[in-house]
């Protein structure tokens, strides 16, 4: 087993966001495009959760925007692409550049201590005030549920051959 590359609090964070988003690219590998696209659930109230396209375009804005949130609480540049549906053959990529663009949102502060952590405010748009290590246990959690969905999805919907 090769150890994790990052170091303190945030590189735990870190590693465990990136072992999230490679577990979820797990299952999208091997879908096709009909599946992928395929609206499973065409009654909920959700338009994020209409199908594994939505689901997954919707963990990649929400990737890009919990990095963002990082970013605007060190004074960093806002700089994420803007994206509205994510197409299959770009969705592994996509999540790469999640990743990168969140690891270099934390890469001036891995030694930030626990104290200089609990310290951190940082307001989301949805009210909720998190501090950045529960920003990250958010995001990696929120990663996990959409994986969840996903596979479960997959189980039990009849998709078209």
């Amino acid at each position: 087993m090769t150890p994790n590359p990052h170091t303190g609090i945030l590189g735990a964070l870190f590693d465990e966001y990136s072992r999230a988003v490679k577990e979820l690219q797990t299952p999208i590998a091997t879908l096709s495009e009909e599946t992928f696209e395929y609206v499973f659930d065409s009654m909920t109230q959700d338009s994020d959760c209409r199908s594994i396209q939505t689901i997954l375009s919707h963990v990649v804005r929400s990737g890009f925007g919990y990095a963002n949130y990082i970013r605007r609480h060190f004074g960093s540049q806002i700089d994420s692409p803007e994206i509205s549906i994510v197409a299959k053959c770009d969705a592994a990529t996509f999540l790469d550049l999640v990743l990168d663009y969140t690891e270099a949102s934390i890469q001036a502060h891995w030694g930030l201590d626990d104290k200089a952590l609990s310290n951190s405010q940082i307001i989301s748009k949805h009210g909720p005030t998190y501090t950045i290590e529960q920003l990250f246990e958010h995001a990696i959690v929120h990663i996990l549920r959409h994986r969840r969905q996903i596979e479960n999805a997959l189980a039990t919907v009849q998709y078209p051959k």
